[in-house]
């Protein structure tokens, strides 16, 4: 086999390859998903598409509201008063992990992940990431630089678990 043909296949090797990782088209072509958009906007009114794009991310924006609006205590009181922060961090990343596991679920093909154990594994994620991060601002000193960054791992190292399982 020449050096040409070599590269020639590598190159093929690479490409299918590349092309079975691409989890968004699902194995599909995006034409079909841009005429489903053409039809869809000919069959609505202007105003339907106008509603729709500005009512969509209500919801994301409202939990994350929400989440930012738990109060939380001066860092100069010290770790023992800094509950609702723990609590703000445990729901932030639930919001996190739904976010990461729940698109997998339709998107990645052959992954059988049902509702429930999307839920639990969040939940999991956010009590053991809250709990190290915890346990590392106790340990280092609080506040707690980076807690997003410092619990994430423990979060995340729970939720692969947790998915590869169920």
């Amino acid at each position: 086999m020449t050096m040409s043909e070599e590269l020639q296949r590598y190159g093929k090797s690479f490409v299918r390859i590349w092309e079975e990782l691409q989890i968004e088209s699902n194995g599909a072509y995006s034409v079909e998903r841009l005429q489903q958009l053409r039809d869809y906007s000919e069959r609505v009114t202007a105003m339907h598409c106008v509603i729709v794009l500005v009512v969509t991310p209500l919801p994301c924006l409202l939990v994350i509201v929400l989440i930012e609006s738990i109060p939380l205590r001066p860092p100069a009181d010290g770790i023992e008063h800094s509950f609702l922060l723990w609590v703000r961090t445990f729901a932030l990343t639930v919001v996190v992990v739904l976010g990461c596991m729940w698109p997998c679920r339709v998107v990645v093909p052959g992954l059988p992940l049902s509702i429930t154990p999307v839920i639990v594994a969040a939940t999991a994620s956010a009590i053991a990431g809250a709990a190290g991060a915890f346990g590392i601002a106790y340990a280092i000193g609080f506040p707690l630089p980076f807690t997003l960054v410092c619990e994430s791992g423990i979060g995340m190292f729970i939720m692969v678990v947790w998915a590869s399982t169920n």
